[in-house]
């Protein structure tokens, strides 16, 4: 069983000013291992810790913890990123302290 289905989903790069790079899962919660009791945040935004590893083919990502999160349906479409992932990025920028000029890009 997944830690976590995440739906609407694309996969993101953070570039900090010093080179370091990181890539994480940002869409919309589905069911969450820690999150979701109960249907709580179900549809909310969501963004992963950095990833260990994913498999776009087989749907499925491994955070640095260790954890499966099951990339559930189809990738957010191409455009504009919606303005609550944006406000995912800066909260979780904030949270872990990265540094100002940290940038994130759409990879995929």
């Amino acid at each position: 069983m997944p830690h976590a289905r995440i739906y609407r989903w694309m996969i993101v790069e953070c570039v900090e000013p010093d080179g370091n790079v990181t890539q994480h899962i940002q869409g919309y919660i589905y069911t969450h291992g820690r999150l979701s009791r109960n249907g709580e945040h179900k549809d909310d935004p969501y963004i992963s810790r950095d990833l260990r590893s994913h498999d776009l083919a087989r749907g499925i990502a491994v955070n640095s913890r260790g954890k499966t999160i099951e990339l559930f349906g189809p990738r957010l479409p191409e455009g504009d990123v919606p303005f609550d992932l944006l406000q995912t990025q800066r909260r979780a920028a904030a949270a872990w302290q990265l540094p100002a000029g940290t940038t994130w890009r759409r990879i995929a």
